[in-house]
């Protein structure tokens, strides 16, 4: 049977219905559309940043202390900023001329690239040379003899990442030497690589240091580092600290033998002059302080050696902090 409805009940049940989808639909179910920006799709997450830095914390402590001990000056390597970009955009963002050459973590890996600015190879450069590391330099291409004397710099760069990254990998750096930039990554132009840029800073000079992965390479590093707990400490480089002892065995303290402290009369110091003979009330057979870098090491005789002056080592004292001994 056909029923017929008057324009009063169809605007009825319109209405009806219009209120029943707005009782339906809460207050928060509409969202608001994001603008899409192409530039920062597959970009890394902010938990995987976070544990990125995490890993090269050790890192940046590191080789800024291999450096800074290596060169003899101080050296500061801050903790990277972290991007994914198309690898033809990374290339063109590179400073020409500059110092770029690819490394691999394994034998069969593809390639990673290692870049640093100009800025700061050439000084240390003249550092390695004997010289201040503050002459200017105009922007050039390394000659093979200066890429030979900056090679331990690398080195002391490789070990250290070597040891960041083997949380992670079992990993083992190796720098190639290419001459092209374009051909140093076997990946297409458009596909992204991550690339983390640390900022150098040393006495004269500042620049920047990049490390570019390949999405292989990238990606199990993401997924590793994100999936690992933050470090803590891990053990460094044997090699940086042997480097290190060997410095501090050079270095050199001042050293005096101190009798101890006494009073003397002002008649006294005014009846002397020379050949006059002071009495202490030290006993002679008792030992004196022998301080180093002012501090009460030892308990010594004074001796003969040679024709030098010496002290004969009777005890080794305790080192106890200045703060400590105030606090008593």
């Amino acid at each position: 049977m056909t029923q017929n409805f008057t324009r009063e009940q169809i605007d009825s049940l319109i209405s009806k219905a219009r209120a029943q989808v707005q009782n339906t639909a809460g207050p928060g179910d509409a969202k608001a559309a994001d603008r899409f920006d192409p530039k920062r799709a597959g970009q890394p997450r902010a938990s995987q940043i976070q544990a990125i830095n995490a890993l090269h914390e050790l890192f940046v402590r590191q080789v800024s202390t291999s450096l800074g001990v290596f060169l003899a000056v101080a050296a500061e390597i801050r903790p990277p900023s972290i991007e994914q970009i198309p690898y033809e955009e990374f290339v063109k963002g590179l400073p020409q001329p500059g110092l770029a050459l690819p490394f691999r973590i394994q034998p069969r890996q593809p390639h990673g690239i290692l870049q640093m600015d100009l800025s700061i190879v050439f000084p240390l450069v003249d550092l390695l040379l004997g010289g201040t590391g503050k002459d200017q330099i105009e922007p050039r291409e390394l000659t093979e003899i200066e890429q030979d004397i900056f090679e331990p710099v690398l080195h002391i760069i490789a070990t250290d990442l070597t040891a960041a990254w083997r949380s992670v990998f079992d990993v083992n750096i190796q720098f190639e030497r290419s001459a092209k930039l374009s051909e140093m990554m076997d990946v297409s132009p458009a596909e992204k690589v991550v690339c983390l840029t640390f900022e150098a800073q040393f006495p004269d000079c500042a620049g920047k240091l990049r490390i570019a992965l390949p999405p292989a390479l990238s990606t199990a590093l993401l997924r590793k580092a994100s999936a690992q707990k933050t470090p803590t400490e891990r053990v460094g480089s044997e090699q940086n600290k042997a480097r290190l002892q060997k410095r501090l065995l050079k270095s050199v303290f001042e050293a005096e033998l101190l009798l101890p402290t006494g009073t003397v009369s002002v008649g006294q110091l005014a009846t002397l002059g020379p050949g006059s003979v002071v009495i202490l009330q030290a006993r002679a057979t008792e030992p004196i302080h022998l301080n180093v870098a002012g501090e009460n090491m030892f308990l010594a005789s004074p001796v003969r050696s040679g024709s030098q002056r010496s002290g004969r080592i009777q005890k080794v004292l305790s080192i106890v902090p200045k703060e400590e001994r105030e606090d008593q």
